[in-house]
């Protein structure tokens, strides 16, 4: 790939960066399209924990457990668990990617 293709290929994936940063990495702040609750729910939800679990470790209902986890699902347009961890895993690494290919052109120019 030429410096020039690659130079433009940069520049654009760090532009996304900043509109994607948003949507991923599951953090307190906010930024996170996700509350802090279904960021708890998330976090068990990877873990493969029941919903009835949850619910008692958060002093919620098992209908708001699924609530949640279907307000999730909607935001990021995933359908199920897996989808929702590959998701979480393809935008963390790219996130990275970006953080490296930023620091890459802030040396090269």
């Amino acid at each position: 790939m030429s410096k020039k293709i690659l130079n433009h290929v940069l520049e654009r994936l760090i532009e996304t960066n900043s509109i994607l940063k948003n949507i991923t990495y599951l953090s307190n702040d906010n930024a996170s399209i996700f509350s802090y609750q279904e960021q708890k729910i998330i976090k068990n939800w990877m873990n493969a924990v029941p919903n009835h679990v949850i619910a008692r470790k958060l002093g919620i209902s098992n209908s708001t457990v699924y609530s949640h986890k279907r307000h999730i699902t909607e935001k990021i347009f995933v359908n199920n668990r897996i989808e929702l961890f590959l998701f979480i895993i393809f935008l963390n690494i790219y996130i990275q990617m970006i953080k490296i290919f930023s620091i890459y052109k802030r040396n090269t120019t």
